[in-house]
């Protein structure tokens, strides 16, 4: 796990991923389990004055001890870049008051997902177990090629996209925004083409 401080706010970013995305410059597909080094951040949290962690990157619960990052993060602001692919993932930070979950929706790596033993659900049910909990979340869709159409999706993700705090879609062309009108008026989509 690499770290920076920036502007106070400390950046993890993780190494292992369930995913191969087109974009991703790195082969972040490292198995087996690989172990957080949690003394060095430890080091850095005391060190340092952080107002806000983000945990970007691969899938932070392929790390066999993310639970102890959990902790200890605790008194800091935590926001988690996660596909979604483990809904006990979801629900171990869920119970976490101090942290916001960012779903990562890249359209393209739902094509190349790559079981592993901790994948357990679909993006869809870990995004409703969120819904249903009433609980502050982001949505980032980034769009990066044609093969793969999201538009029956867009029905299922309207009712989570409109209850997000935000929900960033990213590359997707003037066809899209026009044609999905009503989601893009509602008042917590930013659109980034």
């Amino acid at each position: 796990m690499e770290m920076l401080i920036k502007d106070n706010d400390l950046y993890l970013f993780s190494k292992i991923c369930n995913l191969k995305c087109e974009i991703c410059l790195e082969d972040l597909n490292i198995f087996p389990i690989k172990k957080i080094n949690l003394k060095d951040i430890n080091d850095m949290l005391k060190n340092f004055k952080i107002n806000h962690v983000y945990i970007q990157g691969g899938e932070l619960y392929l790390y066999d001890n993310y639970k102890g990052l959990l902790d200890i993060l605790k008194k800091y602001n935590v926001f988690i870049s996660t596909n979604g692919f483990n809904s006990n993932f979801v629900v171990d930070l869920l119970n976490q008051k101090n942290i916001i979950i960012e779903f990562k929706i890249l359209t393209s790596a739902l094509k190349y997902k790559i079981l592993t033993k901790y994948d357990n659900n679909s993006l869809m049910e870990s995004l409703n177990i969120v819904y249903n909990r009433n609980k502050k979340y982001n949505i980032k869709i980034k769009y990066i090629n044609d093969f793969y159409s999201l538009n029956d999706d867009f029905l299922e993700y309207r009712k989570y996209i409109m209850k997000s705090q935000n929900t960033y879609f990213i590359g997707f062309d003037k066809k899209f925004k026009n044609n999905y009108r009503d989601i893009m008026n509602f008042p917590n989509v930013i659109y980034l083409d």
